[in-house]
């Protein structure tokens, strides 16, 4: 049920399941390279388990993206995107997803 909610006004949710669609929208988009760095992040953001499980959802763009670049490319955006803290990886997100 959680997530059909198209906003949530809690951003410890709303904010990691906001990246988990744009890497979905991304991969789907042919952008596998800037889907795995948003997937990076969401997969690195703190997220109440008890919610919702994500993993599936992240191990479906995940595997898609290794389709797309390889293992070892996948592993260094994932990480570039580890990096990023959730606000900066929004803000990429919603540009990236501006430019069509």
């Amino acid at each position: 049920m959680i997530e059909q909610l198209p906003a949530l006004p809690m951003p410890e949710i709303s904010g990691p399941r906001t990246l988990d669609g744009a890497a979905e929208i991304l991969v789907a988009a042919g952008a596998p390279a800037r889907a795995a760095v948003v997937l990076g992040t969401a997969m690195a953001t703190a997220f109440p388990a008890t919610v919702l499980k994500r993993e599936p959802g992240h191990m479906k763009v995940r595997d898609a993206v290794v389709r797309d670049l390889g293992e070892e490319t996948t592993a260094g955006l994932l990480a570039e995107g580890a990096a990023l803290d959730i606000d900066e990886a929004l803000h990429k997100t919603l540009s990236w997803l501006q430019e069509g």
